[in-house]
């Protein structure tokens, strides 16, 4: 599907430094339809509840697979008519649960996008949503190095971030000097470069 190499996001700064002890093993989290099922429906449920209800995010939802109780990056992109209508993660957890992650990460998008009008109701009937599960950030020393298609980037400095998911560049020089371009740096100034790979629940995986 295509929109899994469209998606856009934008990264709370907090916890900066890369944590193999919070980073998923996206083995686990691939070729599963089940999860994937799951996955998808706390975002829905959490936009859903929010957009039409105003009832944020608490807690994580009861019964969910062991693997949504662990901590973990993950973004939430939200089209219409194949376009993002609006996008929000985090690649290092915020919060104790990736169930929680992605419920917070939907709503975000509906609302704090400020690339994009918030959200309304009469949009909804359209909208589809793609779960994005970020992996172990991996520092690059290379640019050249870096596969745009496969590899998300996360160029930071102090505390400034920009961040691109995998397949939203074409060339790797572009992916970087967008990111930079995001975390408000200039050409000649220091950054830190992360790779890091993801695995995405949309709605083809959800049938």
């Amino acid at each position: 599907m295509a929109f899994r190499w469209l998606l856009m996001g934008v990264m709370l700064l907090s916890g900066l430094a890369s944590s193999p002890a919070s980073a998923l093993p996206l083995h686990a989290y691939q070729q599963d339809r089940d999860l994937a099922r799951e996955a998808h429906a706390i975002a829905v449920q959490a936009a859903k509840a929010y957009l039409f209800e105003g009832k944020k995010p608490k807690g994580q939802p009861a019964g969910i697979d062991r693997r949504l109780k662990v901590p973990g990056g993950a973004f939430v992109t939200i089209t219409l008519d194949g376009k993002t209508r609006g996008c929000w993660g985090t690649v290092h957890p915020q919060r104790p649960f990736l169930a929680q992650e992605i419920a917070v990460a939907a709503v975000k998008a509906l609302t704090v996008d400020t690339r994009h009008r918030p959200i309304s109701r009469h949009e909804w009937p359209k909208l589809e949503f793609y779960v994005s599960l970020v992996g172990p950030l991996e520092p690059v020393s290379n640019a050249a190095s870096i596969r745009p298609k496969y590899d998300g980037l996360f160029v930071t400095s102090g505390s400034r971030g920009g961040v691109l998911l995998p397949g939203e560049a074409k060339t790797a020089r572009w992916q970087v000097a967008e990111c930079r371009r995001k975390a408000g740096l200039k050409p000649d100034e220091p950054a830190m470069l992360f790779r890091f790979p993801t695995v995405v629940y949309g709605p083809e995986d959800v049938i």
